[in-house]
This record gives structure tokens, C-alpha cells and sequence, in this order.
């Protein structure tokens, strides 16, 4: 059978995925129309229309609350009207609603907004592309439904939030696509593709920046038998992504001083993840007598109460005056990375004073990040870290690199609370992958479908075994 012809189901049943995917963004705009007086515009936003009237990537004086309004800021007379320099966004998706805003005008937010379900769009023809390269069309479709339940059945906030959640899925789609080329047919190519692909999904989601240990340990493991091209390989992803990373974080340095590599907030956010829940199991933990501003029973207790929108901010606003009693004046004067380096270090001696407390408060951080995407999304989490030891057993080196990629990515949530479903929703398309990845193999182990072949992206038959993908394979494509 020629190529074109074994190309043509592939591009019939992709053309259904994006006429789906379509449909359903339209369903959601549509919804989105309706509720147009709930469109958010946080953070991002904020900076990015500073950045477009030409105050450069800034906050204005009092424009965080809880952070700075009330606390450190003197909103009076010129003070009022002082920017701040800031890191506290990634720097992809604020520049380009920055642009958004610049060219709309007045309609920046209804624009901005119809910006994510054209992204989800994306998602889910990239979703069925990739799980279709690995497994299939079969498991193209099922992870491309998967995706899209997941995403629009549960919460569907994203839909109306002016933030970088929807493109940041984009990118660590990308990153996915160049890591399993990467790791399947490893070359110098694909190498300096993945080198790209990491320090551009980086930016735009900086909490994906543990994704970089894990490219590199996968070229290392692709090109074991080669200890050259594994050398020349690592090289060119480090120095691509570096590459692709310096610019900002020498912005970030020549602003504040400071090492940042994208953006700032993980001090704080650890703050109130560790020591200020803590505290209010355990009031006593506290320096000089400060008091949170409200008590839980348990490490269970106190991060369910978290979760909650008045507490959260409860906590925030506990968190500024503590810093002010500690540091007395010295706080208001510090920069945006000074504190985030001083919450840190708080937050570092309160788990060393205390581990038992903060281990447990761990745990339950976890437990929420492991369900907040509902039933299916846990049970998709679960599959997918399970596809672990079938990588191992199975010498599957790109399901290895999946599952790696989401332990790094869940790791900073053992000390940050995932309030959203948006801090997770990033992952997802790795997720649903892996999980499905899992499936295939589970099915093979039972018996069933050894010798199944789906149509690839690339119009040839792709057979469904391990043997193109494994250490030894990954080792021979660059003889």
C-alpha cells in the first residue's frame, strides 16, 4: 500500500478531532458570551496592561491585594502612582496578552478570553498526534477524549481567566513531541529541538522547570551505548535551553539583583503551604507570639480550610504581617525578590524546626493535588504513575520520561497548595498519555493486541511494540 493512501485514514480521522475539538470551543465561547461579567483579569493581566500604556513589567503601587495594599505600599500622593518592577508572571503569555491589549483597545478582555478555546483547540489535535505517533490512531482518539473530558467536564474556569493555563499546556505539548523524538531517535537534531522546546515551555510555565533534568537524563539513557553522541546530545539541549532562558533571567538579575531564572512567588507561596497552615495547627510554632488568624485540628483540617477563598486570604494578609513584625520596617523597603527569598528561608527553618508537622501537611498536599481534577483525573494520575514500573519492565524509555516529567512537576506541591485546577491542568496531556500508554501495555501483558498496527502521523504503518523505542533502539539510531 503507498504512503498516501495509508495517509488517508490518518488525516480523515484527525480532520474529525479538530471539526470536534472546534465545535466544542464554539460550545464554550459560546458560554463564556453568557457570562462575560466573570472573565478574570489577575496577575497576568494586570502587568500586562502596564506593559502595554509603557510602564515596562510592573505592578502599580496597591495593585496586589492582600500582598501590598494595606501592609507595605503608601498609596498617597506620588507614591500612588509608582510602578514596580516585577517577575511575578511568566513572560510568554503576559507579553502576548500585552500585545492583545495594545491592539484591542477596550475589547482586550473579550479577545484575550477567546484566545483560550482556540488554545484548547491546539491541545487536543497536539494530544491526538502524539498519543497517535507512540501508540495509534486507537490511542490518538481515546487521549484526545480524554483530554477533552477532563478539561470541560470538571471545571472549565480556564475558559474565562485571562492567564497562561491553556497556552502553558501547548508548550508542554510541544516539549512532549520533541522529548519522545528526542528519546526514540535520538540525534543531534532532535537534541537542539529539545533544547528549544525546554527553555520556551520553561518560560511559559516556569513550575515545568524541572523538566529539564528529566530531558537531559533522557538523551543520556537514549544514547547510553554512546557515550559521545550522549556528550554532544546533553551539550546542545543544555545550551539551547540556557540559551532560550538567559535573556530574561539577566533581566530579572539587572532588576532585582538576584538569580531569578523566570519568575518569583514560590517563597511566599511555600510561606503559606508550610507556615502559616502550620500554624494554625499549632499556634505555638510561631516566633514572637504572632497569632493566625484562624485554628484547625489537624494538618487534614487546616489545608480543607485552606482551600477555601476567605481563609486563603486570611492567610495572605497573615502572612505580610508577620513578616512586618518580624523585620519591622525592613519589609516595605525590600523588593519583590528580597521577600521571596526571605519567605523562603522562613519557610525552610519552620520545616527543619518542624518535620513532622510539615511532612504531614505535605501528604494532604498532595492528596489535593492528586484529586482536584475529580475522579477521572485521579484515576488517569494513578494509571499513569503506574506506567512507571511497566517502563521499567517493558525497557519503554519514553513512558519512562513521561512519568518522570509529572513527579517533577508535582514535586513543588508538596510545599505549595494547589488551590486551582489550573495549577494542574498543565500536566494533563502528559497524564492522559502516560495513562493510556499504560493501558496499551496492560492490554499486551493480558494478551490482547500484540501485534495491533495504528496509522501514525508520519502515513506508515507503526507497529504497537516496544522495539523502536527502547534503550538499545534509541542507542542504534545514531550508528
Amino acid at each position: 500500500m503507498s504512503v498516501i493512501a495509508r495517509l488517508g485514514p490518518f488525516k480523515t480521522i484527525e480532520n474529525l478531532v479538530l471539526i470536534g475539538a472546534a465545535l466544542i470551543a464554539l460550545g464554550l465561547g459560546a458560554l463564556m458570551l453568557r457570562q462575560q461579567d466573570r472573565i478574570g483579569c489577575w496577575e497576568a493581566c494586570q502587568i500586562a496592561t502596564n506593559v502595554s500604556t509603557g510602564h515596562g513589567f510592573s505592578f502599580l503601587a496597591g495593585q496586589r491585594e492582600a500582598f501590598d495594599s494595606q501592609h507595605v505600599y503608601v498609596s498617597k500622593g506620588e507614591d500612588a502612582l509608582r510602578y514596580y518592577p516585577s517577575a511575578w508572571v511568566d513572560p510568554v503569555y503576559t507579553y502576548a496578552l500585552a500585545a492583545v491589549i495594545s491592539s484591542s483597545g477596550r475589547f482586550y478582555k473579550y479577545v484575550g478570553a477567546w484566545l483560550n478555546p482556540l488554545l484548547f483547540v491546539a491541545v487536543v489535535v497536539l494530544t491526538f498526534r502524539l498519543a497517535t505517533r507512540i501508540e495509534g490512531v486507537c490511542a490518538g482518539i481515546l487521549s484526545a477524549t480524554l483530554m477533552t473530558w477532563v478539561m470541560c467536564s470538571h471545571r472549565w474556569d480556564w475558559v474565562i481567566q485571562l492567564n497562561n493555563t491553556v497556552l502553558s499546556i501547548v508548550f508542554v505539548l510541544l516539549f512532549a513531541i520533541a522529548l519522545h523524538r528526542a528519546v526514540t531517535a535520538p540525534s543531534v537534531k532532535s537534541a537542539a529541538v529539545l533544547g528549544l522546546a525546554t527553555g520556551i515551555t520553561i518560560l511559559a510555565c516556569p513550575v515545568a522547570i524541572g523538566f529539564l533534568p528529566v530531558a537531559l537524563l533522557g538523551i543520556l539513557l537514549a544514547n547510553w551505548r554512546r557515550w559521545r553522541a550522549a556528550a554532544i546530545s546533553v551539550s546542545v539541549t543544555l545550551c539551547l535551553a540556557i540559551a532560550v532562558l538567559t535573556p530574561w533571567a539577566v533581566r530579572n538579575y539587572l532588576t532585582f539583583d538576584a538569580f531569578i531564572p523566570v519568575r518569583t512567588g514560590s517563597g511566599s507561596n511555600m510561606f503559606i503551604g508550610v507556615l502559616a497552615v502550620g500554624a494554625t495547627v499549632e499556634p505555638g510554632t510561631l516566633k514572637s507570639g504572632a497569632t493566625p488568624p484562624w485554628n484547625a485540628r489537624d494538618a487534614h483540617e487546616a489545608i480543607a480550610t485552606a482551600l477555601q477563598t476567605e481563609e486563603r486570604r486570611l492567610l495572605e494578609e497573615f502572612m505580610v504581617s508577620y513578616a512586618l513584625m518580624l523585620t519591622g520596617g525592613e519589609f516595605g523597603n525590600m523588593n519583590e525578590a528580597q521577600r521571596d527569598k526571605w519567605f523562603q528561608q522562613e519557610t525552610k527553618g519552620y520545616i527543619v524546626e518542624n518535620p513532622k508537622l510539615a511532612l504531614d501537611l505535605a501528604g494532604w498536599k498532595m492528596w489535593v493535588f492528586v484529586t482536584i481534577m475529580g475522579s477521572l483525573g485521579s484515576l488517569l494520575l494513578a494509571l499513569a504513575l503506574l506506567g512507571g514500573l511497566v517502563a521499567v519492565r517493558r525497557r519503554r524509555l519514553d513512558l519512562l520520561t513521561f512519568v518522570m516529567c509529572i513527579i517533577m512537576f508535582a514535586g513543588p506541591y508538596v510545599l505549595i497548595i494547589t488551590y486551582f485546577t489550573r495549577y494542574r491542568l498543565p500536566i494533563e496531556p502528559i497524564v492522559v498519555i502516560a495513562a493510556v500508554i499504560a493501558i496499551w501495555e496492560f492490554g499486551r501483558s493480558l494478551g490482547f493486541g500484540s501485534r495491533v498496527r495504528g496509522v501514525s502521523a508520519r502515513g506508515r504503518d507503526q507497529p504497537i511494540t516496544i522495539a523502536s523505542q527502547s534503550v538499545h533502539a534509541g542507542a542504534d539510531g545514531l550508528r
